[in-house]
């Protein structure tokens, strides 16, 4: 999560100063001029990978940590005083069976039947950052 955060404060403040960088061209603007933003953020998605705790728990693996939301900000063109927030939807959308189960002795000698039951993990949850 804190990447995704990190790149959507560092994408927000490009944005921002992309507005002072055009609004330098206007000579009427004082110096302490004060642009501000709000940007839709979709689909940066990272990987995670749940491995083995040591205390009996299977690994999960790998899978994408997805997420939607918003992130306004302003920045104060001549100091660089750059203020935001993000408010973040998280969601996982992944599958899990246990691979003990799968890959069976049984099963890897020919008989076929599955002791292990495959289940969906599904996750929601919402944060929120300012800086």
């Amino acid at each position: 999560m804190e990447s995704t955060f990190s790149f959507y404060k560092n994408r927000l403040r490009q944005v921002l100063e992309g507005k002072c960088g055009s609004a330098q061209n206007y000579a009427c603007l004082s110096d302490n001029k004060i642009v501000s933003e709000t940007i839709s953020v979709q689909e940066f998605d990272g990987d995670y990978a749940v491995a083995d705790d040591g205390d009996c728990m299977e690994p999960i693996g790998r899978g994408k940590l997805y997420n939607k939301g918003t992130c306004s900000g302003s920045l104060t063109c001549n100091t660089g005083e750059y203020h935001g927030t993000c408010s973040l939807r998280f969601y996982i959308r992944d599958a899990y069976k246990n691979p003990w189960d799968y890959y069976s002795l049984a099963e890897k000698v020919g008989v076929n039947f599955n002791t292990g039951t495959p289940y969906k993990i599904h996750a929601d949850w919402f944060k929120s950052k300012s800086w």
